[in-house]
């Protein structure tokens, strides 16, 4: 029946099949090492959507709360331990003071193992076996931690559960606040030390920490939902899901 509704119109289903075959993206896997041509089979964004997509970002509420929240009142303390440690022993020679980060090491490598991903994974499973089998980004939070380094786990697949269809720029607008937090620490911590002392500048870090910190935690926990229903769909997705 398909043949003679085409061939009515003096078309041959063989030649139509060949139409929708050369139609098709020339998708391929054989690509260069470096490589500055357009992927077959992808929408490539302008130039300047990177820039737009970080800015429109501030729009998910959940988004900016978590990631400012978590670089200004919690990452920066991580960023004081490691830059004031050779100032705190500095009576030892630069081996000494290299063999004290084993610690930090040793320490960051066991919670991201044991404490981390799976173990998150798994407690989101629970979570949402009790929910009646509904998943929701919020079960990401934990309310107690194996270290302040833990928390990059926790914000980093909050981010990306609340909107894993824009899983690249939630994390770039992490990583690039992120990095302002690592990047002025150095610049005030060493005097706060020399005015205020070391009992009193890291307690006084750690009360942030405490306050702030949790306060934004419970926050999200509390109003997350609430927030993510009421801000706009992003306008974009990541490019595997728009091609």
């Amino acid at each position: 029946m398909a043949a003679r509704f085409f061939q009515g119109f003096g078309v041959s289903p063989a030649s139509t099949v060949g139409m929708a075959v050369d139609t098709l993206p020339q998708r391929t896997k054989s690509l260069p090492f470096l490589n500055l041509h357009p992927l077959p089979g992808l929408k490539h964004p302008p130039l300047h959507a990177s820039l737009t997509r970080f800015l429109l970002t501030f729009q998910l509420p959940v988004i900016p709360i978590a990631v400012l929240g978590y670089s200004f009142t919690w990452y920066w303390w991580v960023m004081s331990v490691i830059t004031m440690v050779p100032s705190a022993y500095a009576e030892y020679s630069p081996l000494i003071q290299g063999l004290l980060f084993l610690g930090l090491l040793v320490g960051t490598l066991v919670a991201e193992v044991s404490c981390s991903g799976a173990l998150s994974d798994r407690l989101v499973g629970v979570l949402a076996r009790r929910n009646g089998g509904v998943r929701v980004p919020e079960m990401r939070l934990w309310g107690v931690s194996a270290g302040i380094q833990i928390g990059n786990t926790v914000i980093t697949s909050y981010i990306v559960d609340a909107y894993p269809l824009q899983s690249t720029s939630v994390i770039i607008f992490y990583a690039v606040f992120l990095n302002l937090s690592a990047f002025a620490n150095p610049f005030f911590i060493a005097q706060w030390e020399s005015s205020a002392g070391w009992t009193w500048t890291f307690t006084t870090q750690a009360l942030v920490v405490l306050v702030a910190g949790t306060g934004v935690l419970i926050s999200l926990q509390v109003f997350g939902g609430r927030l993510r229903a009421s801000a706009k769909e992003p306008g974009w997705v990541n490019a595997e899901f728009d091609s």
